[in-house]
């Protein structure tokens, strides 16, 4: 299920919605009160989505795989799960927004962030067994789960970043469909209670750094959101909510005349303490990287910190190492093809025969410093390293270590120009093999716009 069809299908959604706040009315109070929790409600929602993606697949695409039947619902039962080998975009990164779209249905209804687990894992479970005849898929069970409480977390933040009940006219219209791009779910739960029209107080006020850099990268154009929420660190209060510290780094290419995303990277604070500007504690990661040659995923959670000093002249570090569930390429495989593992009579599952990948357990480790001079020029600098082992293949293993740095100097209080460069080193084993080492780097220049 890719991310196009969730969106071009999210209009029969609203009339499911529709139908539920009939129902049910509705869950919020004043527009910018927080909603009342209402668990039926976003259970609803979750239906809502999946039944209108489902439909999206039979009845417009005429897709086979959603022909479904009492009898195909209790042979996924009876089948169980298994992991499936589709391509690395469709499981790395659609079934995670999938399952953001359920988590943003739970958080829009008022759920905590512990209480809206549960609905990215029972919105994979009833896609999975009951809207489609395939046999259930292990793999999207897990990314559809820890993308919602990762990804969907911070797509959720960031459209209350977005809205502004307090405003009017052209400008409340444009925020309202600018979150409908980030967060489906909460745009048209908003549309169909009235929350998108309904005038209220401003806005509560949070802390954080957005850039928009729009630029080219290798006479391609490019599109990107930079953030940094920083509400745990800038606010006096102590007490430290999930996701109240966390960044957001996107990139999109323009290829073959369509919007190619191909970085997604996020981390964010789930459980933490706060010693003045500083936070130690568990974060969780969601990272999904496709550029040419050179695929990684990492959706996982450990510990990590987070240090700031300095007032005018700042200086930031952070580091952090987690266990994760992700992919990569997979080297041999893309050097010597399949032959390779059925010599050791063995296989390769995932991905087409153009676009292989790994997928298993792994680790991430990621280390960054950021210097800033107030208005005057920022430099950042990360280096990432994952290691994924496949699930299938003995030993088969993938490392990657990742270089980024940055650098941009104000023109006005608004705006920047900047330059990124980045620095990818791949090395691919497979048991007593030469190791295969491959290196990709690439250097982009932005005009960016700062809020």
């Amino acid at each position: 299920m890719g991310t196009e069809g969730l969106k071009k299908f999210l209009n029969l959604f609203l009339l499911l919605l529709i139908l539920n706040n009939t129902c049910l009315g509705n869950s919020t109070t004043a527009s910018n009160l927080k909603p009342k929790k209402n668990y039926l409600k976003a259970g609803l929602e979750v239906i809502g989505i999946n039944t209108a993606v489902w439909a999206y697949d039979r009845y417009i695409k005429k897709a086979n795989w959603v022909k479904i039947s009492a009898q195909s619902i209790w042979r996924n039962i009876k089948r169980g799960y298994y992991w499936d080998n589709n391509s690395f975009q469709a499981n790395q990164l659609d079934h995670p927004y999938q399952g953001s779209l359920f988590w943003s249905s739970a958080r829009v209804n008022g759920l905590n962030y512990w209480e809206s687990i549960i609905y990215p894992f029972s919105g994979s479970l009833m896609w999975e067994i009951a809207l489609e005849n395939n046999q259930p898929s292990t793999n999207d069970a897990i990314m559809t789960t820890l993308g919602g409480m990762t990804l969907g977390e911070v797509l959720f933040r960031l459209s209350n970043l977005i809205i502004r009940n307090n405003e009017r006219g052209f400008e409340r219209f444009l925020r309202e469909v600018f979150t409908f791009f980030v967060s489906p779910a909460v745009a048209i739960d908003r549309l169909v209670t009235g929350d998108s029209f309904r005038i209220g107080r401003k806005a509560e006020e949070h802390f954080y750094n957005l850039y928009f850099p729009i630029g080219s990268c290798e006479k391609v154009p490019v599109l990107g959101v930079n953030l940094e929420f920083l509400d745990a660190i800038e606010k006096t209060d102590s007490k430290i909510s999930p996701y109240d510290y966390f960044t957001f780094d996107l990139r999109t290419k323009w290829r073959n005349r369509r919007l190619k995303i191909e970085r997604v990277l996020t981390t964010g604070l789930i459980i933490g303490l706060k010693t003045k500007k500083n936070l130690f504690g568990i974060f969780g990661d969601f990272d999904y990287i496709n550029i040419p040659g050179n695929k990684i995923s990492a959706v996982g959670f450990g510990p990590g910190f987070v240090l700031n000093f300095g007032k005018n002249f700042i200086f930031k570090t952070s580091a952090g190492l987690s266990g994760i569930f992700g992919g990569a390429s997979s080297s041999f495989v893309l050097t010597y093809g399949e032959e390779i593992f059925k010599k050791h009579g063995e296989h390769h599952r995932f991905g087409p025969g153009s676009d292989p990948y790994y997928l298993g357990p792994g680790i991430k480790g990621k280390f960054n410093f950021g210097l800033e001079r107030k208005n005057l020029f920022n430099f950042y600098a990360e280096l990432s390293y994952y290691w994924v082992k496949s699930i299938f293949g003995t030993n088969a293993k993938e490392y990657i270590t990742r270089i980024c740095c940055r650098g941009s100097i104000n023109l006005f209080s608004w705006s920047q120009i900047g330059i990124e460069y980045e620095y990818y080193f791949k090395k691919g084993t497979y048991r007593d093999y030469t190791p295969l080492n491959k290196e990709f780097q690439a250097t982009s220049i932005f005009y960016i716009f700062r809020f």
